[in-house]
């Protein structure tokens, strides 16, 4: 399993794909299912999690940060596999499966000394992995380029290294992104009576699950890890994977039957589906991408989930789309955009996003990509900084859209303000938001189950709603 991991995790950094694709790519390779691709990933991603305090101890003993070294590494100080627990549930291990885990943990770090002399240097077989050196950025498994934009956000001095000696919001916002995601469903009420059906069909399967906190369509598996296809109901599209965070933007919309919605930055189309059951199959919802071959992703989705009233448009770049301007301009009720971000809040979900801030792929496709191209190719910014040049142009474009007196949802996977709120701001305070009378919508919202700030927008954290990070804005255009 040390040789697999370490395979998956050196190919994941020359080809700057996503963890979770590469890793499917080597499962399906290697014919592994069942217990050893459970086993595989969890060590995979729980060296993606660890990957900033493995890579401190490995400088620290002189070793260079490779994957293969950060596998050993973590394998060494967990004990096991499994992170040192014992297959038994919490509590009820016997003596007989102790004194195995024990031995197993004392056979596991012999192999690796074997191999890697320099593990003495990390201290005995099971030691702590954090140690009082550590500097506090390392322990919070914070980036480079993501540290003082956190900083500047959540408070925190630079030179803090005890996390007493930094602000409690920034460590228990970065501390909460290490903690790996649960399993959300979206009870898709096209094709499922109710929630309450829903929950009955898992309890029925022998899944533990209880009611989302705050979507009234949203379930939270609980418990031990179930295969997708095990979950009753997913096959045939009466309920589909998906964070409550995501479930919430899509409900702010406030999407109603009949009416005319686009779903703007829509990718494969998760939440075009949510917008298409909240209208009740009726009215027309446009899911809308620059990348053709995302939305043909969604085609299947859609006619799984029973969504009929959905249509695509892949956008035509450098704003030459005549479709959009001839047929949809200032006519649609409402407009989400999901607009491309840094994807912090998604960190627990998606660890190896952090290193780097984007692939070598993403970084070439974003140079290339309209609407950047050739207007700020000459600034000398990083990611986030061409990002928040994009989402402005996005958020503009997709503004033409609406009619007088529709709503633009402004949302982002994002918490980092400069994506959020100060992106919210500029636009509203630019020649297009005050000429078409644009504000941001901070009273009460009608039918929204979620949580939302006194300012009017919506911040989710793992840290403050168990969520992962989003953000939302509505907008809404005066009447003429």
């Amino acid at each position: 399993m040390q040789g697999a991991a370490g395979a998956v995790l050196e190919s994941q950094a020359e080809r700057g794909l996503p963890l979770d694709i590469v890793l499917r790519q080597y499962v399906r390779a290697h014919d592994l299912w069942g217990a050893s691709r459970d086993s595989l990933s969890d060590l995979v991603f729980g060296v993606a999690r660890r990957q900033a305090r493995l890579d401190w101890r490995l400088r620290d003993v002189g070793v260079d940060c490779t994957p293969s070294n950060r596998v050993a590494a973590l394998l060494y100080l967990s004990g096991t596999i499994g992170a040192g627990k014992s297959g038994s549930p919490k509590g009820m291990a016997s003596k007989r499966a102790a004194a195995r885990d024990a031995d197993d943990a004392g056979n596991l770090a012999a192999s690796l000394l074997s191999c890697n002399g320099w593990l003495r240097g990390l201290g005995a077989p099971g030691s702590e992995l954090e140690t009082e050196q550590m500097p506090l950025q390392a322990r919070l498994e914070c980036p480079d380029w993501a540290w003082p934009r956190f900083q500047q956000a959540y408070g925190g001095c630079a030179e803090a290294h005890e996390e007493g000696g930094s602000d409690p919001a920034l460590s228990a916002e970065l501390r909460a992104l290490q903690e790996p995601a649960p399993l959300d469903l979206r009870v898709n009420l096209l094709k499922q009576p109710s929630r309450a059906a829903a929950l009955e069909a898992l309890k029925q399967a022998g899944l533990e699950a209880r009611e989302a906190t705050w979507s009234p369509v949203g379930i939270r598996l609980l418990g031990r890890r179930v295969p997708l296809s095990q979950i009753p109901g997913l096959l045939e599209g009466a309920v589909e994977p998906m964070d409550e965070g995501s479930q919430l933007i899509a409900q702010l919309v406030g999407a109603r039957p009949g009416e005319v919605v686009v779903d703007y930055c829509a990718g494969s189309g998760g939440k075009t589906l949510a917008l298409s059951a909240w209208m009740g199959n009726t009215g027309q919802v446009w899911a809308m991408d620059l990348d053709p071959r995302r939305l043909e992703r969604g085609r299947p989705r859609a006619s799984k989930a029973g969504a009929m009233n959905v249509r695509r448009h892949a956008i035509e770049p450098m704003g030459k789309d005549k479709f959009l301007k001839r047929k949809l301009r200032r006519a649609c009720d409402r407009v989400l955009v999901d607009a491309p971000c840094s994807g912090t809040g998604a960190w627990r979900r998606k660890p190896d996003s952090r290193w780097p801030s984007r692939s070598s792929a993403e970084v070439a496709a974003l140079d290339d990509a309209e609407p950047w191209r050739g207007k700020a190719a000459d600034v000398d910014v990083d990611v986030v900084g061409r990002l928040v040049y994009v989402q402005a142009e996005v958020l503009s474009r997709a503004a033409r859209l609406v009619k007088p007196g529709g709503r633009l949802v402004y949302a982002t996977c994002s918490i980092l303000p400069e994506e959020n709120e100060r992106q919210v701001e500029r636009f509203l305070a630019g020649a297009e938001g005050e000429a078409l009378g644009w504000r941001l919508e901070t009273g009460e919202v009608a039918g929204f189950s979620g949580p939302r700030d006194r300012d009017g927008y919506m911040r989710l954290s793992p840290a403050r709603t168990d969520t992962d990070g989003f953000f939302a804005a509505i907008l809404t255009r005066d009447p003429i």
